[in-house]
């Protein structure tokens, strides 16, 4: 009579799959990481450009500029997080399609705020 134990059990495909979920994430991470970055960039160059026209920033220039900084973290924390547990390519597309509502998102808000919406020049 042999006796199993915990190491010589089958690994399920999800347990060994553990390194590759944290490379999927990591990569698109990094993609949204980008976005981020570009967010961060938007804010700045709205605010010095105001600033430097003697101008400042409206309310909805803030809360679009900070929201579209936030966009990306809480698309990927939400794919992240309903990912979990599932297989990689499940994983993949969650990311992906959270990426591209993040760039729609972006796009949208682009086309329909100019900089002439998010700043006030006339103060």
């Amino acid at each position: 009579m042999t006796s199993t134990t915990a190491a010589d059990a089958p690994r399920s495909p999800l347990a060994s799959a553990g390194w590759a979920s944290w490379c999927i994430a990591v990569l698109f991470g990094l993609f949204f990481a980008y976005d981020v970055f570009e967010a961060v960039g938007n804010l700045v160059g709205v605010v010095s450009q105001a600033n430097a026209l003697g101008g400042n920033v409206v309310p909805l220039g803030w809360a679009v500029l900070i929201g579209g900084l936030l966009l990306p973290v809480i698309a990927f924390g939400i794919a992240y997080w309903t990912g979990r547990g599932r297989r990689l390519g499940e994983q993949t597309v969650r990311f992906l399609v959270a990426l591209c509502v993040v760039a729609a998102i972006s796009q949208s808000v682009l086309a329909l705020f100019g900089a002439s919406q998010l700043t006030d020049l006339l103060a």
